[in-house]
């Protein structure tokens, strides 16, 4: 069974990877790499384990140079001393996947508001139709024509003319200023056109 595993990672279509409580050893990191270097037809990828991604960069370039994505989802614990400099930030900019739908958690040690997403997703500017982010600001211009639906949370302000700007075709807006809900029921604000 485990002799075929390689055989299969590019019939894999989804995947979750969530925090870890131990050390991961070295094997592990090499066998999700290969994953990641075969999974040809993935197209969901979950992320919740930053301290794992982080630290192992030949994880980060494989995650990175995935083609097939349409959905995906990443959960930064700590804020790091500049987003700039942050691997993870690095890794999702450098994402060659055309993304249909992102969902960007910013959990900062301090509060503070997260990298531009617009930067980030700048690759997915003309397929990304679906975006989630929370604890983060716009502040570039990058337009993103096809998204129709996006849930800000965790921010105290939304600038509706950039909003407007940025994104022509949306038609469902939800922002809260609470990190907690994704249900647009329970948000603070929920404006559909």
């Amino acid at each position: 069974m485990v002799a075929e595993a390689p055989l299969r990672y590019p019939l894999l279509r989804q995947l979750s990877l969530s925090a870890f409580d131990r050390p991961v050893s070295s094997e592990s990191v090499n066998q999700l790499v290969e994953i990641f270097t075969h999974a040809s037809r993935l197209e969901i990828l979950h992320l919740t384990c930053s301290d794992l991604l982080n630290s192992k960069h030949r994880l980060q370039a494989a995650c990175s140079s995935l083609t097939s994505l349409k959905e995906f989802r990443i959960c930064w614990h700590e804020e790091p001393v500049s987003w700039a400099k942050d691997p993870l930030c690095r890794m999702v900019k450098q994402m060659q996947s055309p993304l249909v739908k992102a969902h960007l958690k910013f959990f900062g040690a301090d509060g503070g508001i997260g990298p531009d997403p617009a930067i980030l997703l700048h690759h997915s500017s003309a397929t990304l139709e679906v975006l989630t982010v929370h604890n983060a600001a716009f502040q570039s211009e990058l337009q993103f024509p096809r998204v129709w639906k996006l849930s800000l949370h965790g921010v105290d302000y939304i600038p509706l003319a950039l909003v407007a700007r940025k994104f022509p075709s949306l038609s469902d807006l939800t922002f809260s200023n609470t990190y907690h809900t994704s249900n647009p029921s329970m948000a603070d604000h929920h404006f559909v056109r």
